[in-house]
C-alpha cells in the first residue's frame, strides 16, 4: 500500500497529493516488501494491505486511532487543489 511510486506512469502526473507529499518510493522499495511477504515458507498473510515506506506506515497507524470525520477533513486538505 505505497502512497506513490516513481515509475513511468507517474512521471508526468500532476496531482495535488504528489505536489504536497512527493514521490519517495521506487519500484525496488515495493519489490523488497513483496519479496519479504512472499519469500518465507508457510508464511500466512494476515492483512489485505501492507503499507510501504515510512509516510504510509505512519499514516496507516494514525488512521486506526483518528475519528473518521477528522480523517475526511485531512484527506480533503491534502488532496484539494
Amino acid at each position: 500500500m505505497p502512497l506513490w511510486v516513481k515509475t513511468d506512469m507517474t512521471k508526468d502526473v500532476s496531482v495535488t497529493s504528489i505536489d504536497r507529499l512527493g514521490i519517495n518510493l521506487t519500484v525496488d522499495d515495493v519489490a523488497k516488501t513483496l519479496y519479504k511477504l512472499s519469500g518465507s515458507a508457510n508464511r500466512k498473510l494476515s492483512r489485505t494491505h501492507y503499507p510501504i515506506g515510512m509516510p504510509a506506515k505512519v499514516l496507516q497507524k494514525l488512521s486506526q486511532v483518528t475519528p473518521d470525520p477528522l480523517l475526511r477533513w485531512v484527506n480533503s486538505r491534502v488532496g484539494a487543489k
